[in-house]
């Protein structure tokens, strides 16, 4: 015969007993169960009831899904330039190497990217080096190009950012030929050091000063340029054709003229180590004159697009003249 158990004994589990009965009576719509220690937990095949262990078994599957290390590759790099038997270059075997690469992709030759320009660093040391500074001198027709140029991608720096090309323009209504000169003397006090000093002008001179008399004021203003501007390169943009002339009627003396003395000025140009940036693009037709003196929308924005490409290829391809 078993023992018999003393009666405090049978209080205590008659008490356990009525806890877990009223703990199932106590049950949730979908038959899960709440104990109060945290949200329950419901797979696809059945309920299971988070307990107080369950934060410790999914911090367990949480390391379990995390991925092993890569082992590093460095080991495995080799040489950048090599034989085909893995023996690296020399200095003097991969100065060669680019020189032959320059001639090819036709750089100039006196380009700046040297040996020295695959070293760490040396791309972005180099690109804040080769910064391009240019003013942009002229008339009222660089002037209503400036605010066209606002209007199109790329801004006013006519999307040669990328370039390491910045532009000043300074665009003057009714600016001749003979007051560059004092302009730019005033630009040098206030505005940064050139790189390059475009000049549009000369179209407001036709007519009223001789051709004679206008080459002698671009000889003297390119020999100024080199004196108080030894560093700057000077690009001629030559005069635009018009439909009407402010001091003549007679289109085809004046069509002469202008031909003469952008003649003039790009020979100067040449001859003190400058650029030439030609627009054949426009011509004397009521599609690109609003009033016979200045350009339209349209032939603003080939102006403006030639201008781009003038500097692109002169600052960065060493071309004298565009188009060539």
């Amino acid at each position: 015969m078993p023992p018999r158990r003393s009666k405090r004994m049978r209080i205590e589990t008659t008490r356990a007993s009525e806890s877990r009965t009223a703990r199932t009576r106590e049950q949730r719509p979908n038959g899960i169960m709440d104990d109060g220690l945290s949200e329950p937990v419901q797979t696809n095949s059945e309920v299971m009831q988070p307990s107080r262990t369950t934060t410790s078994s999914s911090y367990a599957i949480c390391m379990d899904d995390i991925p092993p290390a890569v082992p590093s590759v460095h080991n495995m790099l080799g040489p950048l330039f090599c034989h085909f038997d893995k023996t690296p270059l020399t200095r003097y075997q991969f100065t060669a190497v680019l020189s032959k690469a320059i001639v090819r992709l036709k750089l100039p030759e006196n380009t700046r990217y040297k040996s020295h320009s695959f070293r760490i660093g040396a791309s972005t040391e180099l690109a804040l080096q080769d910064k391009q500074k240019v003013w942009l001198v002229g008339s009222s027709i660089l002037k209503h190009a400036q605010l066209e140029a606002f209007l199109r991608p790329g801004g006013l720096r006519l999307n040669l950012k990328r370039l390491n090309i910045s532009l000043w323009w300074q665009g003057y209504s009714g600016l001749k030929l003979s007051q560059v000169e004092q302009k730019l003397k005033t630009l040098a006090k206030v505005g940064p050091a050139p790189n390059v000093i475009l000049i549009h002008c000369g179209g407001n001179d036709l007519g009223e000063t001789s051709i004679r008399k206008l080459r002698l004021v671009c000889m003297k203003l390119f020999q100024f340029i080199q004196t108080n501007f030894p560093h700057s390169k000077v690009i001629w943009s030559c005069i635009l054709p018009r439909i009407q002339w402010r001091y003549s009627q007679n289109s085809r003396a004046m069509e002469s003229q202008r031909k003469r003395l952008n003649s003039c000025a790009s020979r100067l140009a040449l001859r003190y180590d400058g650029a030439i940036i030609r627009h054949p693009d426009i011509k004397r037709d009521s599609l690109f004159f609003c009033d016979g003196v200045h350009l339209s929308k349209l032939a603003n924005a080939v102006f403006l697009n030639t201008l781009q490409g003038g500097l692109e290829a002169i600052l960065r391809k060493g071309h004298a003249c565009y188009p060539a």
